[in-house]
């Protein structure tokens, strides 16, 4: 009976605490939740793996999370399967592609969720208006949406004008997406959990007063042109009128010519398919949306490595400086690939307006003036270098045509001789023309010096008795007929030199004998016991 009431109460207590989940249908900022497809709860996801986790987001385009996720035997990990719900960063999002991966006994999940408004091709609408009607953003929105049992709901944000649509209907939510794009060029969709939110592009973009700077805040800047898509030219044509004759389409107006001048002129002739569109009934109106559909400037996509680690902000414009190359202009944030929970920097996607594109181009001629200027300024300054050095260069005469007393040094042949002198002025050596003048070098630097002094060098042997060589033979035998002297003998001194020599004390002495230069008596001095006494010869 305990056990019962204890495993009663322990499943009481989960249910508040799964129940509290629920009932706030958590957002979080910060943490992975995950919600399963016929599950009532929203289980923390904590077995993921932090660097993978990947906010990617394209414009008009694709919105999607994708992390890799490892077996810990979570409820919430096992409640990750395809279409499950997936909340992160105050978003929704819906697995659609899961891919399970068994390895040595350790599995793992790669998950990739789209934002929930980009699974609103579940929403569908059998209904169809006939014909062609003039609607507003929020007339399709609400045909499509009223009562819809996913939880979506719209929001328009900003000013449209109508617009008339054929047949309105018929298909999925994501076709009323594409209708809304493609009718209002200038829309821009940026959902949020179920909420389709439709921006008017100037009510989107905000320039919070940022700027990117190469080498500042980005390493890197890629830029990608392409003329491929051109499209200067096209045939207009409207609305039909009902006519009797059957083999005859008649118009409002004539279908006629729409071009952009500017851009042929810079690009060529470049036609493209024909722009038919049974809303309009007016030449003028017809010719505007013509003009709209053209391409005429080539793609610029630009794309940078984002030093931060803070999340991009779509449609935020900013201020792209590349100072190396002079090119600097406003770019908008299209799209961009952030690492929520990862120091890796963020790839962002910045727009292709024409400006943009105008911008770069200006940069590119510039940058084709200055290395055209600075190939002009090389060649100039080498045309000047190659006259100085012309004037400035040195002539000789050989030996053989100089005067004699140079002809005479030269008795080598391996060793020609000139005199130089100037062919022009020269303000360097501050010499004139046909001024003679030496060269000054070093010894070591005069080829072949060092075998003309050994040639004329004498060398000298030593001497002996019997040859001559630094002294002659009878120096020799004079010199080793020397002897050392004796007391009884000479030698290098008399004997009697020999003996005083001899009778010097050599020290250290026990006395010394001093003469009194005044009475001429002789004193003995001496040293006792470190005591100096001067004792006379009489004592």
């Amino acid at each position: 009976m305990t056990l019962l009431l204890k495993a009663q109460a322990n499943l009481m207590l989960c249910s508040v605490s799964r129940s509290s989940i629920l009932a706030d249908t958590t957002y979080t900022q910060d943490k992975l939740l995950v919600k399963g497809l016929h599950s009532a709860y929203v289980e923390p996801l904590r077995s993921f793996l932090f660097d993978t986790l990947t906010v990617q987001l394209e414009q008009n385009s694709s919105f999607q999370l994708s992390f890799t996720a490892y077996d810990d035997g979570s409820v919430a990990f096992n409640m990750l399967s395809v279409e499950s719900s997936v909340f992160w960063g105050n978003d929704e999002y819906i697995i659609k592609q899961f891919n399970p991966d068994y390895t040595n006994g350790f599995t793992t999940y790669q998950v990739t969720a789209i934002q929930a408004c980009y699974d609103i091709s579940k929403i569908r609408q059998r209904q169809v208006k006939a014909g062609t009607l003039t609607y507003s953003v929020q007339d399709v929105l609400s045909f499509y949406l009223d009562g819809n049992s996913l939880g979506y709901t719209w929001r328009v944000i900003g000013s449209f004008d109508k617009q008339q649509i054929t047949d309105l209907g018929g298909d999925s939510g994501k076709d009323m997406l594409d209708k809304i794009v493609a009718t209002w060029p200038d829309a821009v969709f940026y959902p949020e959990k179920r909420i389709v939110r439709i921006y008017q592009h100037d009510a989107f973009a905000q320039d919070l007063g940022r700027r990117i700077d190469y080498l500042h805040d980005t390493p890197e800047i890629k830029l990608a042109y392409d003329s491929t898509n051109i499209v200067n030219q096209v045939l207009a044509s409207g609305k039909t009128k009902e006519s009797i004759d059957s083999d005859k389409t008649e118009y409002y107006f004539d279908p006629f010519i729409v071009q952009d001048d500017k851009s042929i002129q810079e690009w060529g002739l470049r036609p493209g398919d024909d722009v038919s569109d049974e809303r309009f009934t007016d030449k003028d109106a017809m010719k505007a949306y013509a003009l709209s559909q053209l391409t005429p400037e080539p793609t610029l996509s630009i794309e940078v490595t984002q030093s931060l680690d803070a999340i991009p902000k779509l449609g935020e414009i900013r201020r792209l400086e590349n100072r190396k190359d002079g090119f600097v202009t406003s770019v908008e944030v299209v799209g961009f690939t952030h690492y929520p929970l990862n120091r890796k920097a963020s790839t962002v996607v910045l727009n292709n307006r024409a400006k943009t594109i105008l911008n770069y181009k200006s940069s590119q001629q510039k940058a084709l003036n200055k290395a055209l200027n600075d190939t002009k300024a090389q060649a100039k300054a080498a045309v000047n270098d190659a006259k100085k050095a012309f004037s400035a260069r040195i002539i000789g005469t050989r030996v053989e045509t100089a005067p004699v007393g140079l002809r005479a040094m030269a008795d080598d042949d391996t060793l020609p001789l000139y005199t130089l002198k100037v062919a022009e002025d020269n303000e360097d050596f501050g010499l004139k023309k046909g001024d003679r003048f030496a060269v000054q070098t070093t010894a070591s630097g005069v080829e072949g010096l060092d075998a003309k002094i050994a040639a004329g060098q004498v060398s000298y042997g030593l001497a002996t008795p019997t040859s001559d060589g630094l002294m002659s033979a009878t120096d020799k035998t004079k010199l080793d007929g020397i002897v050392d002297a004796t007391q009884e003998q000479s030698g290098l001194m008399s004997p009697a030199d020999k003996l005083k020599l001899d009778s010097l004390k050599q020290e250290p002495v026990a006395s010394i004998d001093i003469t009194d230069s005044s009475t001429g008596s002789i004193y003995k001095l001496t040293v006792s016991n470190g005591e100096i006494k001067l004792i006379g010869s009489g004592q």
